[in-house]
């Protein structure tokens, strides 16, 4: 069987003989043997089921950690074009208030929001001082290189930012060379006092 295998992958190497598979190293389902992609590549997006308050201005971030797992460890983002979207489902009363990163396992880091856009509500926040804990209703949002929308600053015109795929604040090209596994974060951040906000999923 090792002979064959062999084989087969001189072959293809050759030329002589193709050989469909996934040929994306960041895919679960990866085949080294592949000499062209049949669009068979798998990929695993990462969620938690939860709600979770976002610090209001005491120096502390909320961080939701990813573990992520591919069976090739030396795999690496090589192209910021393999990073199709960072998703967050939540509600805040002040745009301009956040600082939202998505963090690699080596540190890197882009800013997918940059502390501006005034007081546009995220979602549906209960915005009324004698009750500042209720969590209101969560909004659907993708960050992505080139989003459906310009990014939520630029759209902050606006008093609510509607569900949708916004342009990141910073490129995903601050991305390359990140190692695939290992733990992701999602950092959001609350750097003025009084509004707050949740994340639901």
């Amino acid at each position: 069987m090792r002979t064959a295998l062999l084989f087969v992958f001189s072959l293809a190497l050759s030329g002589l003989w193709a050989y469909p598979g996934c040929t994306d190293l960041l895919a679960y389902n990866y085949d080294p043997l592949a000499t062209e992609d049949d669009g068979s590549c798998c990929y695993e997006s990462f969620s938690f089921d939860g709600l979770e308050l976002i610090p209001d201005a005491n120096g502390l971030c909320l961080e939701l950690d990813f573990p992520v797992y591919n069976e090739n460890e030396d795999a690496f983002i090589s192209d910021f074009n393999q990073i199709e979207a960072v998703y967050v489902n939540m509600e805040h009363s002040y745009l301009e208030d956040l600082v939202i990163t998505i963090i690699c396992p080596d540190g890197s880091n882009t800013e997918l929001h940059s502390q501006d856009g005034g007081n546009a509500y995220m979602g549906e926040p209960v915005d009324v001082d004698a009750t500042p804990d209720i969590p209101g209703v969560g909004y659907d949002y993708w960050f992505a290189q080139e989003g459906d929308f310009g990014t939520l600053t630029d759209e902050s015109g606006d008093d609510l930012l509607e569900s949708g795929v916004y342009t990141s604040e910073q490129s995903f090209a601050q991305l390359e060379g990140c190692p695939v596994n290992g733990d992701w974060v999602l950092e959001i951040c609350d750097v003025t006092a009084a509004d707050n906000g949740y994340v639901f999923s």
